[in-house]
């Protein structure tokens, strides 16, 4: 289970890293009544990227503890289905120069505010750009299917801090519910799970 961000700022730190709103742009076809789908930018939050980040990271197995993981909301319009096909998320490294690997991506449906079942699971997925620089692209081999709603969507490098370092999220400015965050094995002197 995810925390609020206004929680998690009175209680996680991480080094330097501060937690702030972000999200990813996703890309796809929406389809609805009287509208040919199209390929498009369905979501977009690039607007207001800050100078810090929040890490989103799966480690090697000797950091198991610092696994963490964050999520953002957004919403599908009523009465559209959206047909995502790639994301896009502004990212950096720090305590290294990366690269991430690969990524796991999720999508929660909303449960009061907070992430709550998964929708959708893709894991090890090799960014199809970005693994140099940390803004990374992934490109899903079967788009992701949502309804009208609201979701979240959660990005997790998979990195060793051993050989890369971390890896997180850049923040952006707020829009709609601040992002969340955990830690569930407690690495980072608390679960916030």
């Amino acid at each position: 289970m995810f925390k609020s961000l206004s929680v998690l700022l009175m209680f996680c730190a991480i080094n330097t890293v501060i937690f702030a709103q972000n999200s990813p742009t996703l890309f796809g076809q929406t389809k609805s009544i009287n509208t040919i789908p199209s390929d498009a930018v369905l979501y977009d939050q690039m607007a207001g990227i800050g100078t810090n980040a929040f890490s989103s990271q799966n480690f090697e197995a000797s950091n198991d503890a610092f696994d963490n993981q964050a999520a953002d909301d957004f919403v599908v319009p009523s009465g559209e289905t959206w047909s995502i096909t790639s994301m896009e998320i502004v990212g950096t490294y720090w305590n290294g120069t990366g690269p991430v690997a690969s990524a796991n991506v999720w999508f929660y449906q909303n449960n009061a505010g907070l992430p709550g079942s998964v929708v959708a699971e893709l894991l090890n997925v090799v960014p199809s750009d970005g693994a140099a620089t940390g803004s990374l692209t992934i490109t899903f081999t079967t788009p992701i299917e949502l309804s009208s709603g609201t979701f979240w969507v959660s990005l997790q490098g998979n990195m060793d801090f051993s050989v890369g370092g971390q890896f997180g999220w850049t923040e952006h400015t707020q829009v709609g519910n601040p992002s969340v965050w955990q830690n569930p094995g407690g690495g980072f002197s608390t679960s916030c799970s």
